[in-house]
């Protein structure tokens, strides 16, 4: 009999103890909690990969790295029932989570400073934050498609709402958000201030169609 709720139902997490909060109560603590970040922002979609992304990725994914027996760890423990490898010793998982909480997280809030200040330096930080965030996820989703695929393991739990709902639909917003809005806006901006640079020094005519 297995141990615990996760799947596979042999994987072995020694001293497992059961959460004492239900999902509706982390999403709810979870998404109050964002809600707070955003409404004290200036700008909706920068900032919420600014502030709530350096949120994120300090304190929930750096949480993950230190293993922490917090709220916070509580919050994972659950989120492990899309993907158990926050609970099960996971090399991929632990090298880019202590990426995104050493470097995203701190970056994120910088991003966010930047464009509050309206900061020459927004765009590009605006940038390599958000190829960044994209890249990580590519390779988050690869990683468990790859597993699925090649070798038929699945982890995430039946329930469409653990599938969906954390794995799929969470883990899209550092998809939607930084190549949907922000990677684009970045390049099209710095390619028009460099065309701009061109056509004051007389070397081009301008950059056409952007």
């Amino acid at each position: 009999m297995p141990t615990h709720p996760y799947y596979p139902p042999t994987a072995e997490i020694p001293n497992y103890i059961p959460n004492d909060k239900r999902t509706f109560e982390l999403v709810s603590i979870f998404a109050l909690t964002c809600s707070i970040i955003l409404t004290i922002t200036y700008t909706f979609f920068v900032l919420f990969t600014g502030k709530t992304g350096g949120f994120i990725h300090l304190f929930l994914e750096g949480n993950d790295t230190l293993n922490f027996v917090t709220l916070t760890a509580t919050f994972w423990k659950d989120y492990a029932l899309s993907d158990p490898h926050y609970l099960i010793p996971n090399n991929f998982v632990l090298c880019m989570e202590t990426i995104s909480a050493l470097i995203w997280g701190p970056a994120s809030f910088l991003l966010a400073y930047l464009t509050v200040s309206d900061h020459d330096l927004r765009c590009p930080v605006q940038g390599i934050v958000s190829l960044g965030q994209l890249y990580g996820d590519a390779l988050y989703y690869a990683n468990a498609g790859f597993e699925s695929v090649v070798f038929g393991l699945e982890y995430s739990r039946s329930e469409g709402g653990y599938l969906w709902g954390y794995f799929v639909f969470l883990n899209a917003f550092w998809v939607v958000v930084p190549f949907g809005r922000l990677l684009w806006e970045s390049v099209v901006v710095c390619a028009r201030a460099i065309g701009d640079v061109k056509v004051r020094d007389g070397r081009v005519e301008g950059i056409v169609g952007i």
